[in-house]
């Protein structure tokens, strides 16, 4: 088959493509269908055939999650990074909110998460040290939805783990044709003075990871994390053991440059005592969490610490909810500017206070 056809063909099954549990198919109300497909470089246009201009997809949200298959169907084909969607052989305006498609989109476009929040590198030096046996594990959806943990754990623990681990990370476009079992995207962790027995080679299949490739030379290991597109993400160094701890996504509107909220949820339930966690890179380590009622009233307006502060790798932050009273509550994350004391960047949840 032709790229044209195989990509027609998996947009094809995507309309009549039954969730598994857990899982939406934002594609199964809709009444548009794949027409063609034209091929040039990296870009894929579809036009679809829309009887009378409706798509039969309603709602921010359902349109918002409608697109997003559509493109990250389209682009599963090797090579392919961007995608045209048209309608009836004009310009497409999808959902009843007249979503106007009149550019090229890539992955990274339509995951909903901030620009200034992609890293593209990180290095973290330390002394030398002996020869270090690291190994590593891998979680999706564990942590937090949407986050995938890479951990590189060396099991060093009190006297043995004073020292970091040194290591350099870097994100990269993947050559899918060479290597089409990475995905379209490579964040590759290159861990310095250690040796590992693990697998060569991983396939995971869940988003964000595609699959985990495995290097081991003389001198380094090198861990290769496909990624089925680039999405923010954040390495941490944590101990008991030593280990050092790769975060990649999570919730877009919890996630921006500096601060990864993780717990809990948006629309939580939440009792007094809940844990409020993430990742964090903060001045000296300090940062502040404020708690408003469903009118505005600020309940709580206090400062904490994280377990790292200015520097390049980030920390992670853990705390309970102080009493609160029943009802819907703001949760927001500030950080704030040494310079002005001004806040610079901030994410917040909702959440509702149960007794």
């Amino acid at each position: 088959m032709t790229a044209e056809a195989r990509i027609r063909s998996r947009l094809v099954a995507l309309f009549s493509a039954q969730a598994t549990s857990g899982l939406f198919n934002a594609a199964l109300p809709s009444r548009a269908r794949p027409e063609r497909v034209r091929v040039d470089g990296d870009l894929a246009t579809v036009d679809f055939a829309v009887p009378g201009g409706d798509w039969g997809v309603a709602g921010s949200t359902g349109v918002r999650a409608f697109i997003q298959q559509l493109v990250f169907t389209a682009t599963e084909e090797p090579g392919i990074r961007r995608v045209l969607l048209t309608e009836n052989g004009a310009q497409a305006v999808i959902g009843g909110e007249g979503v106007v498609i009149d550019h090229p989109v890539t992955r990274e476009d339509v995951t909903g998460y901030r620009a200034n929040a992609m890293n593209e590198s990180l290095t973290w030096r330390t002394e030398p040290h002996p020869p270090v046996t690291v190994t590593s594990h891998l979680s999706v959806d564990e942590v937090a939805p949407g986050v995938a943990r890479f951990v590189i754990d060396t099991g060093l623990r009190g006297a043995d783990a004073k020292a970091s681990l040194g290591f350099t990370a870097r994100v990269m476009r993947n050559d899918e044709r060479a290597f089409p079992d990475l995905g379209k995207w490579v964040l590759a962790v290159s861990v310095p003075d250690a040796r590992t027995s693990d697998d060569p080679f991983r396939s995971v299949g869940r988003t964000p990871v595609v699959a985990v490739g495995v290097t081991s030379t003389a001198s380094a290991v090198r861990y290769d994390i496909g990624l089925a597109d680039q999405r923010p993400w954040r390495v941490a160094m944590l101990y008991e053991p030593l280990r050092v701890v790769v975060d990649i996504g999570g919730d877009p509107d919890a996630v921006s440059a500096n601060i990864a909220l993780y717990q809990p949820l948006f629309g939580a339930r939440v009792r007094q005592g809940a844990l409020v966690s993430g990742m964090i890179r903060a001045f000296e380590a300090r940062y502040e969490y404020r708690i408003t009622d469903a009118s505005g009233r600020v309940l709580v307006d206090e400062f904490a610490t994280a377990s790292l502060g200015t520097a390049e790798m980030w920390g992670s932050f853990s705390l309970p909810l102080p009493p609160l009273p029943t009802g819907n509550v703001s949760l927001e994350i500030l950080l704030r500017s040494p310079k002005d004391g001004e806040v610079s960047e901030s994410v917040f949840t909702s959440l509702a206070v149960v007794p």
